[in-house]
């Protein structure tokens, strides 16, 4: 998960509003204090109300994304060379883009076939 550097001055500056900013001082480093201020001020001097919301929305969707992806279960795709019998695996997603994958093991090139899907549940 990537975050834009908006999204996460909006959430550095929720933590710091949850944790209380008379008490910030105890957890982050005081030197980093007054960078930190003048980034998040920055953002919040040159951002519409409608860039804020927009930037919170997708800042929520990212997170939820990230912590359900922890324990959703992922199919892998499973290829074994018919020359030398090297595997390699990959999500279903990734998988499709393979056509025409070949070994990289194989002088020649080996053709990789499709050994068809298997479940695996990821785990954070």
């Amino acid at each position: 998960m990537q975050l834009t550097k908006l999204e996460k001055a909006i959430a550095i500056s929720t933590l710091i509003h949850s944790v209380g900013v008379d008490d910030i001082e105890e957890y982050v480093d005081v030197e980093k204090l007054p960078i930190l201020i003048e980034v998040i001020e920055g953002f919040h001097n040159n951002l519409t109300t409608a860039a804020k919301k927009e930037a919170d929305i997708s800042l929520m969707n990212k997170l939820i994304d990230d912590l359900l992806r922890s324990k959703r279960v992922q199919k892998i795709v499973q290829f074994r060379c018919k020359a030398c019998g090297y595997t390699e695996q990959y999500s279903e997603r990734i998988a499709k883009s393979k056509d025409g994958l070949r070994c990289k093991w194989c002088e020649d090139g080996g053709v990789m076939c499709n050994e068809g899907i298997q479940n695996q549940t990821t785990e954070a």
